[in-house]
C-alpha cells in the first residue's frame, strides 16, 4: 500500500514518470568485455550531455529493469563517471553488482538537475524514488548482506 502512495505523490509532483519534461536521457553500451576505446567513449557521452556542474537525481536502468538510483549534490556527471569505472577498474564489493552480466549493456541513463530551492530535497526525493521503483540494486545489496551476517553467524555458531 505505502508503494503505491509513494508513486502517487512523485507522479502528482511530477517527479515521475521519467519520460517527463524534468528528465533528460542518454544511452551508452557496456559491458565488462567492451574495449577501452567503448568505455572511453561512454565516459566521453557522459561528459558531453550532462553539464559539469550538475546536482540532482539519476537512474541507470537497462531495457528489463531500473539498476539504481542515486542522487549528487553537486556533479551528477562525476557520479556516473564513477559508475562506468566499476564496471571496468574497481575491485570492490560495490563495483560487483555492475559487473552481473545482466546489469550491463544498453544502459539507459536518466537524470534530472534539480532546481536550487529543491537541492536540499534531493535525499528524500531519492529514497522516495527507490522506495516506488525496488531498484535491483537494493535487492541485491540486502542480499548481499544476508549472506555475510550468515556467514559470521555460523562461525560465531550463533543462531537467530
Amino acid at each position: 500500500m505505502m508503494k503505491e502512495e509513494i508513486k502517487d505523490l512523485l507522479y502528482s509532483h511530477h517527479i515521475l514518470p521519467v519520460s517527463n519534461q524534468n528528465w533528460k536521457n542518454i544511452d551508452i553500451y557496456l559491458c565488462e568485455n567492451s574495449t577501452n576505446n567503448e568505455y572511453l567513449s561512454a565516459k566521453r557521452r557522459i561528459q558531453e550531455k550532462i553539464p559539469k556542474r550538475a546536482s540532482g537525481i539519476y537512474i541507470i536502468s537497462n531495457e528489463e529493469m531500473v539498476l539504481y538510483i542515486g542522487e549528487s549534490k553537486c556533479n551528477i556527471r562525476a557520479r556516473l563517471e564513477r559508475h562506468l569505472d566499476k564496471i571496468f577498474i574497481r575491485q570492490d564489493r560495490r563495483a560487483d553488482f555492475f559487473k552481473v552480466e545482466e546489469h550491463q549493456g544498453r544502459l539507459s541513463i536518466y537524470y534530472w538537475s534539480l532546481p536550487q530551492h529543491l537541492i536540499v530535497y534531493r535525499k528524500i526525493i531519492e529514497e522516495l524514488m527507490i522506495l516506488a521503483l525496488e531498484p535491483e540494486y537494493v535487492k541485491w545489496n540486502i542480499q548481499n548482506k544476508m549472506v555475510e551476517i550468515h556467514e559470521a553467524l555460523r562461525k560465531n555458531k550463533y543462531s537467530i
